[in-house]
């Protein structure tokens, strides 16, 4: 009996141990690595509604596993103008969350401007210019762009898709 409890008490702590992450199988290790991707890609979008008092909004989005390429953001521009920007990848893969990284990366640094200075937003001119980034880069993610921008001195919005 002594032998018994010796080992279940070894045992125990074998698996409250460090070692047993050594040892774990490659499953484990695979769905460790599917959590942070899946936290990364929820890192990139703006999912809490802003405070825009000229608008009252909700926000939803279906979760799932393996949904993946996805990016939403608000942008309150100089020129007193909001742009709300809606993109995916049209593939859902791990890969598809890289790449919609780099886009988002694109997007933030071609709407930098228009946050600080009172230049005026054209959505089809930051598209021309977003698509031919897109195409002069190396990944072969193909995506899916809209852009909402409200404007509320005249109350008028423009959307591209």
């Amino acid at each position: 009996m002594l032998f018994r409890s010796d080992f279940i008490t070894d045992l125990t702590n074998y698996y409250k141990s460090p070692e047993i992450e050594h040892e774990r199988p490659g499953t484990d290790q695979v769905i460790e690595q599917m959590e942070i991707v899946q936290r990364t890609e929820a890192s990139l979008s703006t999912l809490e509604k802003p405070k825009w008092p000229q608008f009252d909004m909700g926000i939803a989005k279906e979760k799932g596993p393996d949904q993946f390429g996805f990016y939403l953001d608000f942008f309150k521009l100089a020129n007193n103008t909001m742009t709300i920007i809606l993109a995916n990848t049209t593939t859902s893969t791990l890969t598809s969350a890289i790449h919609m990284a780099s886009f988002r990366g694109m997007i933030k640094s071609l709407i930098a401007p228009h946050l600080t200075a009172e230049i005026p937003l054209n959505p089809s001119e930051f598209a021309t210019t977003l698509n031919t980034l897109v195409c002069e880069d190396k990944m072969p993610a193909t995506f899916q762009l809209n852009i909402l921008k409200l404007i509320p001195y005249n109350d008028t919005l423009s959307y591209l898709s």
